[in-house]
């Protein structure tokens, strides 16, 4: 390895989830309007099962992401931004998964918001860009 690529920033995946319950990233740098979250939901639940803790609630905002409710779940570590399915769903979006592609759609007029492809090194569909209109 290069001395430089010890200085290079990892790239942040964005993993698109269906068993999910909640969107998620243990990055507090990528959140904006960070208030507690309702304790009623301040847990993320990993597939295995596990709980763990959220701290804050916020909305991440970049030039590729765009999404609201967003939980900082610091033990999920900086590289990853979970993006739940079933909150894009509640959201009248429709989630697509074609071969090695994925897609996230307004449902209602069928503009893609979002755009993605299956990964081989973990077999799980990391998006490209997902822009969410903000609700006022």
């Amino acid at each position: 390895m290069l001395q430089e690529d010890l200085h290079q920033p990892r790239r942040r995946r964005y993993i698109l989830d269906s068993v999910a319950a909640a969107h998620a990233t243990g990055s507090a740098d990528l959140l904006t309007a960070n208030p507690p979250p309702d304790p009623s939901s301040a847990n993320f639940h990993r597939r295995d099962g596990k709980a763990l803790p959220g701290t804050a609630v916020g909305i991440i905002s970049t030039p590729r992401f765009a999404l609201q409710g967003v939980l900082l779940v610091p033990d999920l570590g900086p590289e990853s931004v979970i993006v739940s399915v079933r909150q894009l769903a509640r959201r009248g979006l429709a989630v697509t998964f074609g071969g090695e592609a994925c897609s996230v759609k307004e449902r209602g007029t069928g503009v893609v918001v979002g755009e993605g492809r299956i990964q081989e090194e973990d077999g799980l569909y990391h998006l490209d860009f997902l822009r969410i209109p903000q609700i006022s």
